[in-house]
């Protein structure tokens, strides 16, 4: 009975973000590594999230994440960041960004870009004209490294986020 009222509830989800889906939404997959275990010898994608002490829980409604992908051998550096604030005088899609859970099966409907694919040969040269293109785009980061479930039927998290 848990199993179909949450699989229900993730159904229901789903088809109010797919009904918000615009056919310029960007979609993003990659596979995070924990900030902590940051390297400056190896290239990555580093995930950091953002602890919610005293002063953060005053401007952020949950946690700000980062997605860093840093090379230092490359001199490469970009940044997905994912913010929701408190009391913003015009509330907007930069500030007010979202999650979405989705069914596994949503994957089948889109292309997202695979940045485990093209990050290990992007050139400082092509990591600036990504920087420049989507600058300012909001784009839906999915984490591999979120996708721990080996049920078919588990949802996929979706994460709002923007250079």
């Amino acid at each position: 009975m848990k199993t179909l009222i949450a699989f229900t509830l993730t159904l229901l989800l789903a088809v109010n973000f797919l009904k918000a889906q615009s056919p310029s939404d960007i979609y993003v997959i990659l596979t995070s590594i924990p900030l902590a275990d940051y390297d400056p010898n190896k290239d990555g994608i580093y995930k950091d999230v953002l602890i919610l002490d005293e002063y953060f829980e005053k401007i952020h409604n949950h946690p700000a994440i980062g997605f860093s992908f840093m090379s230092e051998s490359r001199g490469i550096l970009l940044r997905f960041s994912h913010v929701n604030y408190k009391n913003v005088s015009r509330p907007n899609e930069r500030t007010q960004m979202r999650f979405a859970e989705v069914p596994r099966s949503f994957l089948g409907t889109i292309t997202p870009i695979d940045m485990d694919v093209i990050w290990p040969t992007m050139t400082k040269e092509e990591a600036e004209v990504f920087r420049k293109n989507w600058r300012n785009k909001l784009v839906w980061i999915i984490d591999r490294s979120d996708m721990t479930s080996t049920c078919p039927n588990a949802p996929v998290k979706l994460i709002q986020a923007m250079i």
